[in-house]
């Protein structure tokens, strides 16, 4: 007959899940290293004055595709040209539904000085 310790021994020797360490091990230097490159390249473009914005991704792609779409406009007429009117017009119905100390209020706001200061680009 087998004790207690034997049974244990044998169940440690066979086991097949790790053992976690009783201290946390330290980080090897190009661990380290990656870990400080991930958080210095880190962007937080989510993150405004008036707390985190949730929906940051939606809010760059319709930046983006009226940027291009002011790029590519062969007869660029600014202010109003119709090129990004879509996009403007959606701007300016979002504005009164988003306060303008929001998150999401903010980050329209900054949108469209973005489009304005691209416009301004492409019509020189």
């Amino acid at each position: 007959m087998t004790g207690p310790l034997e049974e244990f021994e044998y169940l440690r020797r066979t086991s097949t899940e790790p053992v976690a360490p009783t201290q946390p091990q330290p980080l090897s230097r190009v661990e380290s290293a990656n870990l400080l490159w991930k958080i210095r390249s880190k962007r937080a473009p989510d993150i405004t004055p008036f707390g985190i914005l949730p929906d940051y991704d939606d809010f760059e792609r319709i930046q983006r595709s009226a940027e291009n779409a002011i790029r590519n406009c062969k007869s660029h007429k600014p202010p109003n040209c119709g090129c990004w009117a879509s996009t403007r017009n959606w701007l300016w119905n979002s504005r009164k539904r988003y306060p303008q100390r929001s998150p999401e209020g903010w980050w329209l706001s900054k949108i469209w000085q973005e489009l304005e200061n691209t416009e301004e680009k492409h019509a020189s």
